[in-house]
């Protein structure tokens, strides 16, 4: 048998990335840290349209994310916390309608994607501290917050210059301009995804074991990158970000700290926001025209199938999908709705109003807060780019945190200060 170059040069290059993914498992299963940093690298550094094609196409962080489930996975006892069952029943329902015809490709790959991302989160507390989390997430999006500025500051994104022959470039490579100036968005492909990531990122940041002027000097950065994507969601949910962390959550902080913060806050809110507000003046009715529309998305509520997409649903010639009038969905709680049917949106909905009440009650850990923040976007804009792995991710890390946080308080409460580390003395309760 003749083997052509081409099929020599084939076969090399997947053994190699067969060896490459084994070898990442096998590291993954010694030092679990060293794939959290890889991870949270690729969501800050690696845009959306960098992967590899197998039939279909698969983005970087995704393909991370399913290398890394492999080597964190432990198989035996697993017990289920509320958001898991939460999990299963919202995948379940679209298993459901793909069994009965009511899905769609592109819908299975998206839900798919999103258990991927929410297990890696489920997984990743479990196998390592709490504070090493933060560390890595406060210490990337300090640095996604940096080059966001000096992308303002320049007018040039380095991360389209990753350039791939592929749709998601084509469609998330262009950069945004509101009002005359440029709406920084980094590896993120769009100001929204930025703002909403930089949001999530704040009470991470806000609860690691940095020194308090470290810490702010962090967010400060967040906080400022946050401003400059010019997005009403991205700062409203940084600020909620960080207003929760002060006031909604237990933290060392004095009174007198809070205080202090909170008005600096204010005062540097009140320093900006005419500049903002000549921004958005000059944008004129680009910006009330998006806000308009985003409204007019509520119509569609009367077209959601209990289970499964819209009938509303159709695919133009030119090969665009639409639901009824409607072809883009800035909403990802409507377009859940729409996709997968009104039984899924009820689950997610509940995931939420569990969220808001856990921040509400003081009991709130850092990514609970995150979740919280980031549900004005969830009204504003679809799940974007790397927003959308970041989001489930950090709401299968939610999860398992407020069952540690629980647990850790009963064993306090019966037997005094427990010993050793939360994550260390509590895995019998998630795993």
């Amino acid at each position: 048998m003749i083997f052509s170059s081409t099929t020599v040069v084939t076969f090399l290059l997947e053994a190699c990335a067969a060896t490459g993914i084994a070898l990442s498992v096998l590291l993954v299963r010694w030092k679990p840290k060293y794939g959290f940093l890889a991870w949270i690298i690729t969501v800050c550094f690696v845009p959306i349209w960098i992967g590899v094609e197998v039939k279909t196409f698969f983005s970087a962080i995704t393909v991370v994310s399913v290398v890394l489930i492999t080597g964190l996975v432990h198989f035996g006892q697993f017990r289920l916390n509320l958001v898991d069952w939460f999990m299963i029943s919202l995948i379940g329902t679209c298993i459901i309608a793909n069994a009965l015809g009511l899905s769609s490709l592109p819908a299975n790959f998206a839900i798919t994607i999103w258990a991927v991302a929410y297990l890696f989160g489920r997984l990743v507390l479990v196998q390592m501290s709490p504070a090493w989390i933060y560390h890595c997430v406060a210490v990337s999006f300090t640095a996604v917050a940096i080059l966001a500025i000096i992308e303002f500051l320049t007018g040039v994104n380095i991360f389209v210059l990753m350039r791939m022959k592929n749709s998601l470039y084509e469609i998330w490579a262009p950069l945004q301009i509101r009002g005359g100036m440029l709406r920084v968005e980094g590896a993120f492909g769009h100001s929204i995804a930025l703002g909403t990531c930089l949001a999530m990122a704040i009470p991470l940041a806000f609860s690691s074991n940095f020194k308090v002027w470290v810490k702010v000097l962090m967010i400060g950065c967040m906080l400022s990158a946050a401003t400059l994507t010019f997005s009403r969601t991205g700062m409203i949910c940084s600020i909620l970000a960080l207003l929760i962390s002060i006031l909604g959550t237990r933290n060392s902080l004095s009174i007198k700290t809070k205080i202090y913060t909170i008005s600096v806050l204010a005062i540097i809110t009140a320093s900006v926001l005419p500049f903002i507000g000549a921004v958005f003046e000059s944008a004129g009715e680009e910006a009330a025209g998006s806000a308009n529309y985003r409204g007019d998305l509520l119509s569609l509520l009367s077209d959601m199938r209990l289970i499964g997409i819209s009938p509303s649903f159709t695919v133009t010639p030119n090969g665009e999908a639409t639901f009824g009038a409607f072809r883009s969905i800035d909403n990802a709680l409507v377009l859940l709705g729409l996709t997968y049917g009104l039984v899924p949106l009820i689950l997610m909905s509940c995931m939420l109003l569990l969220a808001i009440f856990v921040v509400a009650s003081g009991r709130a850990e850092p990514a609970t807060v995150a979740v919280v923040a980031a549900i004005p976007s969830l009204v504003t804009a679809a799940l974007l780019t790397q927003y959308e792995v970041f989001f489930w991710f950090m709401i299968g890390v939610a999860g398992v945190s407020q069952v540690l946080r629980r647990d850790t308080d009963l064993d306090k409460h019966q037997f005094g200060q427990p010993k050793g580390g939360v994550w260390q003395q509590d895995l019998r309760t998630v795993t």
